[in-house]
C-alpha cells in the first residue's frame, strides 16, 4: 500500500505508515504527523489588566503543544504548575491509544490587592466575550468563577478524536498547531508540559 502522505510503500496490514508515522484510515488516506510548537514569551501587564492575559496564555499552552503519534497508552493524567505570579495552571488529559479525546485546561490567579467591583465587572465582560467564541463549538465549554479572592477559568474540550473538531478549533484560533492539522498525542503533550514546568499529579492507565 502506498502512503498518501510520504508516497512510500508501506505494509498493507498496518494502520500507520512505517516511514512517516501517518495514521492511514480504511480509505487509504492519512492524517500526517506534525511537529510541536512552543509558545513565545509574552510581556506581563500590571494590576488587574494582567489577569486575563496571563490566565489565557496559561490555558492555551496545552493546546499549543500538539502532535500525532500512531499508537500508545490509554488512560487519563493531570498536570499542574504554579508560577512566580501565583497562577496555578492545571491540565487534565484523557486519551485512548495515545490520542487525546478530552482535555480540560484550568487556571487560577489571586486577585490583586485593591481590586474593585468595577474591575471584576470588566473582567467578567472580557470572559463573557471569550465564552461566546468557545461555546459556539459543540465540543467546548467555558466557565469562570470568582471566589476566595481569586478568579478561575476552566475550558473543557471534548470529542478531540474527531479531526474535524480539531480543524474547527484551529480555524478559530482557539488552539494552535504548527503544520497540517492532526490528532492530539498524549505522549507528545505530556513531554512538552513537563518541559514547560508542569508536574504530573495524577495518572491512571488502562
Amino acid at each position: 500500500m502506498i502512503c498518501p502522505n510520504c508516497q512510500k510503500e508501506t505494509p498493507s496490514n498496518g494502520n500507520c505508515c512505517a516511514y512517516c508515522g501517518a495514521v492511514i484510515n480504511t480509505n487509504g488516506q492519512s492524517i500526517p504527523t506534525v511537529d510541536t510548537n512552543t509558545p513565545q514569551p509574552q510581556k506581563k501587564k500590571g494590576g488587574i489588566g494582567k489577569i486575563f492575559a496571563i490566565i489565557f496564555v496559561a490555558i492555551v499552552v496545552a493546546g499549543i503543544i500538539l502532535a500525532l503519534v500512531p499508537s500508545g497508552p490509554t488512560g487519563s493524567s493531570v498536570f499542574e504548575m504554579t508560577d512566580s505570579e501565583g497562577i496555578t495552571s492545571r491540565t487534565e488529559l484523557h486519551y485512548e491509544n495515545d490520542v487525546v479525546f478530552r482535555m480540560v485546561d484550568e487556571a487560577t490567579m489571586p486577585l490583586p490587592e485593591g481590586t474593585t467591583d468595577t474591575d471584576i465587572d470588566m473582567l467578567k465582560a472580557s470572559f463573557d466575550l471569550q465564552k461566546v467564541e468557545y461555546t459556539k463549538h459543540d465540543c467546548c465549554s467555558f466557565t469562570y468563577d470568582f471566589s476566595n479572592n481569586a478568579v478561575t477559568i476552566r475550558i473543557t474540550y471534548t470529542d478531540l478524536d474527531d479531526i474535524e473538531n480539531v480543524k474547527a478549533l484551529l480555524n478559530d484560533g482557539l488552539i494552535e498547531m504548527d503544520g497540517t492539522p492532526a490528532l492530539i498525542s498524549f505522549k507528545e503533550t505530556e513531554k512538552n508540559l513537563i518541559a514547560e514546568g508542569f508536574k504530573k499529579i495524577s495518572d491512571s492507565n488502562e
